[in-house]
């Protein structure tokens, strides 16, 4: 969906690759997106959505941030057709736009690096052709950066500009990813399976590596994972039935955004950097995918962590946020097939996932009614529930409305409620909320 399979990468500035690279550490700025054939930007909670491109007959994608947040490099081709593509780069506004590289090969997937720009260079027709490039900022003096055997894509050079993780298609059947020292170093195949890896993104900290992970590109049961930058400590953050891809680290280490098909249409998603409290950003028409974050001048607040596995030296905690990292992981999925119907009827029916034993919790408080009077104080309790779950995995909430709730509600045409669960493990709590949107046919988890 998000990536052509015949391309070519560049390195800029510094490096950020085309679904995302590595995140600039910095305060958390815009969201980039390709939106159709376009680009837009949209604040991190979904607000202030503004167009960067509006070119007729050009498709612009795979778009990713200059490590100040003043300029967006990006794909730019002819819409609707095969057409060479090449690399273009612009300002923060969409102004001052410069196209970079030409000839008769394709360049894509552009990734700023420290000193100049990563990106794909493949030959027209051929899937497993393409190769990393280097050329300088203004598009000089292309050369290229690592030529193997296969295809190289997505190439993400880690935040202190030593390491470049990308993904290797050695074979049409092998596509994993590896990384190579930039010093001269051998390449390391961090992951070595049967199954698709590919996309990969480094935290602020270089300490990680978000990718994804699932039987083939573009599959439905692909998901957003983690690694260790080393490829040791692989967590799954992700386990939606749609397609979950494309991870792009925030700059304060915090969030990770993410293209997800799970409520029916390609959207932007974000996460916390454990997985938990998963948002819908995007809920455009048509399609929205490839996200790169924003880095402004700043110092961020120190990201909430998550625990290390038993077995694996993690590095240490960041300055307080030690004592949030022991914290349950939570997940959360409202159940299909629900309605104000069903709700009346049986009350709402989610899926709660936990990183380990704990016990869940969870309030539902109605917000607002369509064509009904409320009758109801604004953010009433409206149903509980609550289960303990002995060791780590997914448990089936059934909140019951109170009486006086389930009589209300069963005569008004729409309802939106908030849902908050608490889940607490080894005295340490995490809770996630979400906002539940309900008619008489169909209920939606939203932000």
């Amino acid at each position: 969906m998000r990536r052509a399979l015949v391309s070519t990468i560049v390195v800029l500035g510094l490096v950020a690759t085309a679904p995302a690279a590595a995140a600039f550490a910095g305060v958390d700025g815009r969201v980039v997106l390709s939106s159709g054939r376009d680009l837009l930007t949209v604040l991190p909670d979904g607000s202030a959505l503004q167009p960067l491109t509006t070119t007729p007959g050009v498709e612009e994608a795979q778009a990713s941030w200059s490590p100040d947040g003043a300029r967006v490099a990006f794909r730019v081709g002819t819409a609707g057709t095969s057409d060479i593509l090449q690399v273009a780069v612009m300002n923060a506004d969409g102004s001052g736009r410069t196209v970079l590289t030409g000839g008769d090969h394709h360049n894509s997937q552009p990734a700023w690096s420290p000193d100049g720009r990563l990106f794909r260079h493949s030959l027209p027709g051929s899937e497993l052709s393409g190769d990393i490039w280097i050329m300088g900022a203004d598009g000089s003096s292309p050369q290229p950066l690592i030529a193997l055997p296969g295809d190289e894509r997505y190439p993400a050079l880690s935040p202190d500009g030593t390491r470049l993780a990308f993904t290797t298609h050695p074979t049409a059947s092998d596509v994993e990813i590896a990384v190579a020292q930039l010093n001269g170093g051998a390449v390391t195949a961090i992951t070595d399976n049967a199954v698709f890896d590919s996309s990969p993104s480094w935290s602020p900290d270089g300490r990680r590596i978000a990718f994804e992970r699932g039987p083939a590109g573009d599959d439905p049961g692909n998901d957003v994972w983690s690694m260790a930058a080393d490829g040791t400590d692989q967590r799954q953050l992700t386990t939606s039935a749609g397609l979950d891809e494309g991870p792009a680290w925030s700059p304060s280490g915090a969030r990770i955004a993410f293209t997800s098909t799970r409520a029916g249409s390609s959207d932007i998603w974000t996460m916390a950097s454990d997985g938990s409290d998963q948002q819908r950003l995007t809920a455009l028409p048509g399609t929205e995918e490839s996200p790169d974050w924003q880095a402004l001048p700043g110092t961020p607040a120190a990201p909430v962590g998550s625990a290390p596995s038993n077995d694996t030296v993690a590095p240490a905690p960041l300055v307080g946020a030690a004592r949030q990292s022991r914290a349950p992981r939570l997940s959360v999925r409202l159940a299909a097939g629900q309605s104000l119907r069903t709700l009346a009827r049986r009350g709402l029916v989610v899926r709660i996932g936990c990183s380990k034993p704990c016990r869940l919790d969870a309030r539902l408080l109605l917000d607002r009614v369509t064509a009904g009077r409320l009758r109801l104080a604004a953010s009433a309790t409206v149903g509980r529930a609550s289960r303990t779950l002995r060791a780590a995995g997914t448990a089936k909430l059934t909140i019951r409305l109170t009486r006086r709730a389930r009589a209300r509600l069963a005569r008004v045409k729409g309802a939106g409620l908030t849902l908050r669960i608490t889940a607490t493990a080894d005295g340490e709590r995490r809770s996630a909320q979400r906002r539940v949107s309900l008619t008489r046919t169909r209920a939606a988890l939203r932000r």
